[in-house]
């Protein structure tokens, strides 16, 4: 014979099943909430973090600052002056100066002067003046002269004047007139007159007239007549 199960116990047994159910329920219920609720934290948390950032920027803004970074680049802008940096090159401008670097280059800019340099060349520009370095040549303009250094030659312009070196060689130009000098001869011309010296002789040409010395013996032509020196011998012959 089946025993049955008291009407109580029953009762209490379908109890616990009741409230194992609700308490299941209640536990999937607070999963589901506290899903919701971290998701809705992180949602709050990004748009605080959002916030921040903005009122950082804002707040860096009303401070007259700022500082912007993208892919790497940045820019810098402090008390009116600012930095950007850009793939290694960077430009930097503060009081009305500027200094930008590109590849090695360099190109810098003050109260209206200016300095560019690249791969070892150099060009500095003030006040109207000029200076310019290329592979150890030189060129420096100021004030309407000019002055250019290349391979050890040298050449002066100044107020129509020109001085030239080259080789130990110079030539010199000034009013008109003009001195050559090479390997120790020289030649001097002012005036439509002339006097060259080599190897310890000399031509004189002045108005026509003409002094030629050479090893000791001399020669003078003036008006047409020639006067000739020789061994301590002198001899005037007359054109007339």
């Amino acid at each position: 014979m089946k025993e049955s199960r008291p009407k109580d116990e029953l009762l209490v047994s379908g109890k616990l099943w009741e409230d194992s159910r609700s308490l299941w329920d209640l536990m999937v219920d607070r999963k589901n909430r506290q899903s919701a609720c971290n998701l809705r934290e992180k949602e709050l948390l990004g748009f605080i973090v959002n916030l921040l950032q903005k009122w950082q920027v804002e707040m860096v803004k009303n401070l007259g600052d700022q500082r912007v970074s993208v892919d790497g680049g940045e820019r810098v802008s402090v008390d009116g002056g600012e930095r950007v940096s850009v793939d290694g090159g960077e430009r930097v401008s503060v009081d009305g100066g500027e200094r930008v670097s590109v590849d090695g280059g360099e190109r810098v800019s003050v109260d209206g002067g200016e300095r560019v340099s690249v791969d070892g060349g150099e060009r500095v520009s003030v006040d109207g003046g000029e200076r310019v370095s290329v592979d150890g040549g030189e060129r420096v303009s100021v004030d309407g002269g000019e002055r250019v250094s290349v391979d050890g030659g040298e050449r002066v312009s100044v107020d129509g004047g020109e001085r030239v070196s080259v080789d130990g060689g110079e030539r010199v130009s000034v009013d008109g007139g003009e001195r050559v000098s090479v390997d120790g001869g020289e030649r001097v011309s002012v005036d439509g007159g002339e006097r060259v010296s080599v190897d310890g002789g000399e031509r004189v040409s002045v108005d026509g007239g003409e002094r030629v010395s050479v090893d000791g013996g001399e020669r003078v032509s003036v008006d047409g007549g020639e006067r000739v020196s020789v061994d301590g011998t002198s001899v005037w012959v007359d054109g007339g």
